[in-house]
């Protein structure tokens, strides 16, 4: 099996030929970072630090374009050079990528052979697993909780509970699961605005409701409300009004009684306001049926009001 150095993936990752490969789906990147400290170290450096390195004494006297020793032709450096007065690419710390990964590498080594030279024969010490930033391993005899709002690795070590217990009706068990809470009881109440809202569309409906109750109590001996049955218009406008009100029912802390009447209300008062709808409809088809020829049965059975409808009909244009 064949392996490549860090060079040399990089390389064949950002060739063409790697780009191909690839197809646009995956890509690598090393993250751009600063080394603390890197940069004014740098800075620093001098030949007199380090009289034995090659490198600073080749890069020294190319970048200042000076000898450190006598040479016939060339300027000697009288070490007054720094390289705070120059840019290079020695002490460009602008974009450490891959010196940050030899870096951490050097860093890695170094306290690995630390740890080595420090650890005594009869007390080896191991190096754990990374912990986790948010929460310790538990210990024996208890178990993980997550927190509420929070990541999954933050935790609470919570003892196992050796008899479980069923809460109440009124309560559930607290996020711990060691104790019973009572619930938290959420209603629609009429300081926020949807209950706001609620209430007074209640009341603008109750209030036309009642208006045109009184227009038809007003009108109630005219041919036009006598004919349009007036005992279910009246009953349905009633029916129509609680079931407005019943609306208002809904709103508010919940109790016993007031869960119990808020559904019986309205569904009293709404099959109710559906049926004087349904009976209506079926009168206006009767009537309709009386006028034609051999209808007397349907005139007898629904009386003066047919008699009425029929007759407003001939002689009203609605």
């Amino acid at each position: 099996m064949a392996f490549m150095s860090h060079r040399e993936i990089k390389v064949s990752l950002t060739e063409s030929l790697g780009h191909a490969a690839l197809i646009g789906s995956v890509g690598f990147t090393v993250p751009r970072v600063q080394i603390p400290g890197l940069h004014p170290f740098l800075q620093e450096v001098n030949p007199s630090q380090f009289p034995n390195s090659m490198f600073l004494k080749d890069f020294w006297e190319t970048t200042f374009n000076c000898s450190l020793s006598y040479k016939a032709g060339q300027r000697t450096c009288n070490g007054s050079e720094h390289l705070k007065d120059i840019k290079t690419p020695f002490t460009d710390v602008s974009d450490l990528r891959f010196t940050n990964n030899v870096y951490k590498a050097v860093y890695a080594v170094a306290h690995a052979l630390h740890n080595l030279v420090t650890c005594q024969q009869s007390n080896t010490s191991f190096s754990y697993v990374p912990v986790s930033v948010c929460g310790e391993s538990c210990p024996p005899g208890t178990r993980k909780a997550v927190q509420k709002g929070k990541p999954v690795c933050c935790y609470d070590c919570i003892p196992y509970a050796l008899n479980c217990l069923k809460c109440p009706v009124q309560q559930w068990s607290n996020t711990r699961g060691d104790a019973c809470i009572a619930k938290e009881v959420e209603f629609l109440s009429y300081e926020e605005i949807m209950g706001m809202l609620l209430a007074l569309f209640s009341l603008i409906g109750v209030f036309l409701t009642i208006l045109t109750t009184l227009v038809f109590y007003c009108y109630r001996n005219t041919p036009i409300v006598r004919a349009n049955n007036s005992e279910l218009s009246f009953l349905l406008l009633f029916s129509l009004t609680l079931c407005f009100l019943c609306s208002l029912t809904f709103i508010g802390r919940p109790s016993e009684w007031s869960c119990m009447l808020r559904h019986t209300a309205f569904g009293i008062t709404f099959v109710l306001c559906i049926s004087c709808v349904l009976g209506k409809t079926i009168v206006v088809l009767m009537a309709f049926r009386a006028t034609l020829p051999g209808s007397n049965v349907m005139k007898c059975t629904f009386g003066m009001n047919l008699d009425l409808y029929s007759d407003s009909s001939t002689k009203h244009d609605y």
